[in-house]
């Protein structure tokens, strides 16, 4: 699997659910679906691909399973605990900033 496009789509996710926060949206955890056999291009889900999937997004300390149903990778994006590069975190913090102004210090 190319891990280099993989990783693009996941750093879009932190970048959206950091965008998602920063419109009033006091949850910290977001939810996306990426079909792996598209990005990877194949036509079948292998459990070592998935595997492999899996085991990126916990070295960034995002969580991710394969639905069953579908073979989709599903990724929760927590913002608390999710590794962000510099341009990230600082975009993580202006959000903070603009949230907690509308519902307070407790987010």
């Amino acid at each position: 699997m190319n891990f280099t496009a993989f990783s693009a789509q996941i750093e879009q996710f932190v970048d959206t659910s950091i965008a998602r926060l920063s419109t009033g949206d006091t949850n910290m955890c977001f939810r996306y679906q990426l079909d792996l056999r598209e990005l990877a291009g194949r036509v079948r889900l292998t459990q070592k691909l998935a595997h492999e999937a899996i085991d990126f997004c916990r070295t960034r300390g995002v969580e991710a399973e394969v639905d069953q149903y579908t073979g989709a990778l599903l990724i929760a994006i927590n913002l608390r605990t999710c590794l962000m590069n510099q341009r990230q975190a600082l975009d993580f913090n202006t959000a903070l900033a603009f949230a907690r102004q509308f519902h307070g210090e407790n987010l």
